[in-house]
């Protein structure tokens, strides 16, 4: 693919221009600046914010930036509000750039997405247990693991007299939404009632019973803090029946220092989620409270556990590492 071999040789002699469209506006979302940074390595790179659910703006900002910045690769996290409008006028302005589609949450079939795909150059999604469904359509893609942002890796492992036992940081979805809602809602219930102390960031817990202290979706430098600042950040994912397969959660936990107590999911080692050593997992909201307390009870057990897993995000889950797996990828195209 020709578009491919010249992303790969303009990186190899760092003047790659490239843009990554967030899909979301930036209120009160804080950027994916380390994706764009990463990026910024190989050349000029620029990050444009896409409104929420505003159609005819997203057509005219994607137009707009691509034809003035002219850039090697493009990048849209989500589908957003891409429109197929919208990629056949950017193949028609621009031939020579390359497209990806970023997938970054569990893939959800919807009527025209393997179309959608299929008009990008290329697609990464979260899990390889996605690639049969995208095979059977004869489109190729490819997958990340999870990743973190600056905010968490840079702040500062702290705990006081008043740190909270357990975190935890998510919304209560309907649970017709993902598979995995009603084992969240359990899993927050069962430590609400454990007698730690617990506290909660997210919406829709109300449903629940279980008191909130509001949503912070994105903003990545409160919710840096917080972790730091608690002895467990607990991770419960609404999908785990996928491989490898789960939001950026415990990574963004364990880049603070802060232990994951996480609940399982398939191929969680391939990632570097090794149970009792970088992570501490559980298959039952039992045994979750159960490990809460024992490593409550053993604190250099905990924190040695979550200095081994600040180090394995350092190290392996960082966007410099997905910039290069992406190379890799196109590395192989025919």
């Amino acid at each position: 693919m020709a578009q491919a071999a010249k992303v790969l040789g303009q990186a190899m002699i760092n003047d790659l221009r490239s843009i990554y469209f967030e899909p979301y506006g930036p209120f009160p979302y804080e950027a994916h600046k380390a994706l764009v940074d990463a990026l910024a390595a190989y050349g000029p790179s620029k990050m444009v914010f896409l409104p929420y659910n505003d159609q005819r703006e997203t057509s005219r900002q994607v137009r707009h930036s691509v034809e003035a910045f002219r850039p090697d690769l493009v990048i849209f996290g989500y589908l957003g509000n891409l429109d197929m409008a919208d990629i056949a006028y950017l193949r028609e302005k621009c031939p020579d750039t390359f497209l990806v589609n970023y997938i970054a949450d569990a893939v959800t079939i919807w009527d025209g997405l393997f179309d959608v795909t299929r008009a990008f150059d290329w697609t990464v999604v979260s899990s390889p247990s996605d690639f049969p469904a995208f095979a059977a359509h004869g489109i190729e893609v490819g997958s990340f693991p999870g990743w973190t942002q600056h905010q968490y890796l840079q702040v500062k492992r702290e705990l006081t007299a008043a740190s909270p036992d357990v975190v935890f940081i998510g919304s209560l979805y309907f649970e017709h939404t993902f598979p995995g809602v009603a084992f969240r809602r359990e899993s927050v219930q069962a430590m609400a009632a454990s007698g730690l102390r617990f506290e909660l960031y997210g919406q829709g817990w109300e449903r629940a019973g279980v008191p909130s202290q509001g949503g912070t979706y994105g903003q990545y430098t409160r919710n840096a803090a917080i972790y730091a600042g608690t002895k467990i950040g607990l991770s419960v994912d609404d999908v785990r029946d996928k491989y490898c397969c789960c939001s950026d959660r415990p990574y963004n936990i364990a880049a603070t220092g802060c232990m994951v107590l996480t609940a399982s999911f398939p191929g969680m080692e391939w990632n570097g989620w090794v149970d009792g050593k970088t992570c501490v997992s559980f298959d039952t909201t039992a045994e979750m409270v159960d490990k809460a307390r024992y490593y409550l009870a053993n604190e250099v057990e905990r924190e040695a556990i979550g200095q081994a897993g600040r180090k394995l995000v350092h190290d392996r889950h960082v966007w410099p590492a997905r910039i290069e797996a992406l190379w890799a990828m196109l590395e192989g195209l025919p």
